[in-house]
């Protein structure tokens, strides 16, 4: 595991409290007026802060229903030679979660990609590949991003999170409403 940075992001919320009873949510950065009305008020700024994990979610669901699904295997390889790093299989609800850890190197690109579908479903014919890194140093990012292929994106899961949902089609749909001249995938 990595050590613990020295700066922790926390989203941080503002409420203003005018008189008992009263919470009302204020915007970014927090404003408000004193009026002549309220000059005499008593005023109290509520300062919270909660912690945002920062992770990779990926979310497996049915194509024709939106039902999650179970045991798909996914491997996280690098991006700059394939080199396979590590696999993954989403839990009972379909979802699996990535964050930093042993696996992981800083300032390295790595992509995950489904390898297995899960009993019963088809793999995509061009799987979706989802980049991500760790860098906590932003004079390194571009030389990281610089084996990320045209058009995609990558996600730096030591400043943020990202949510992906994924989807497969059940081998009887793809069965029942493909027309592929005569050849039927097992």
């Amino acid at each position: 595991p990595w050590d613990v940075p020295d700066i922790i992001n926390l989203t941080t919320s503002y409420y203003l409290v005018i008189g008992p009873g009263s919470s009302d949510p204020l915007p970014e950065p927090p404003e408000f007026d004193v009026t002549a009305e309220n000059k005499d008020s008593s005023f109290n700024i509520i300062i919270s802060n909660e912690y945002e994990e920062h992770k990779l979610t990926i979310t497996k669901m049915e194509k024709e229903t939106g039902h999650r699904l179970p045991g798909a295997e996914f491997t996280v390889k690098k991006a700059a030679n394939d080199e396979e790093v590590t696999t993954h299989t989403t839990d009972a609800n379909g979802v699996l979660e990535i964050s930093g850890g042993a696996d992981y190197k800083l300032d390295t690109l790595y992509y995950i990609v489904e390898t297995k579908a899960p009993e019963g479903y088809l793999l995509p014919l061009v799987p979706q590949k989802v980049y991500f890194y760790f860098c906590n140093d932003s004079y390194l990012i571009p030389g990281i991003l610089s084996s990320l292929p045209n058009g995609e994106t990558a996600v730096n899961l030591w400043e943020t999170y990202d949510s992906v949902t994924m989807d497969n089609q059940s081998k009887t749909y793809h069965s029942r409403h493909a027309n592929l001249g005569g050849q039927h995938l097992a």
